[in-house]
């Protein structure tokens, strides 16, 4: 394994099967041995804890659209650290919000939408697309649907 490099990698995603993906992803990608990675997930429920090298932050939608805004400070105080150098994230709002609150920190960025998304590029992704540096797609169809690539399965 290579030395880690001080940086930080945050992965952030909705509970669930977004989170699943995610976890297997960044397990998986050799280059990113080399970042401390912190994973980044929605609360499931008023007891549930963190585990290992977890934060958890307040989960929101359309539904319970005002939860956002503590959500919001709850992702600043992760995403505004020095060390944090790159986000990546398999939605979904809550993930998206992550993104963009990046960008503004001028961390780097990657959105992966969802594998679960066969036929079209998710709402979230289709926002993200206009503010990560890098949107990708699990479905080589859905390459090209604005700024969206395709380079190969990840899971």
């Amino acid at each position: 394994m290579m030395s880690k490099t001080g940086s930080t990698l945050v992965a952030v995603a909705s509970s669930g099967g977004h989170y699943v993906q995610l976890k297997r992803i960044v397990s998986n990608i050799k280059r990113l041995e080399a970042y401390n990675v912190l994973y980044v997930r929605t609360k499931i429920g008023g007891d549930d804890v963190p585990i290992g090298n977890e934060v958890l932050v307040t989960d929101f939608s359309r539904t319970n659209w005002w939860k956002m805004f503590v959500a919001f400070f709850e992702f600043i105080k992760v995403l505004g650290k020095p060390d944090v150098k790159w986000v990546v994230t398999t939605g979904a709002a809550p993930g998206l919000l992550a993104l963009i609150i990046a960008r503004c920190c001028f961390k780097k960025t990657i959105w992966i939408d969802s594998i679960a998304n066969t036929s079209k590029i998710s709402a979230s992704g289709g926002v993200a697309k206009y503010f990560s540096n890098v949107t990708l797609t699990q479905w080589e169809h859905l390459e090209g649907c604005g700024r969206v690539e395709f380079m190969g399965r990840v899971i």
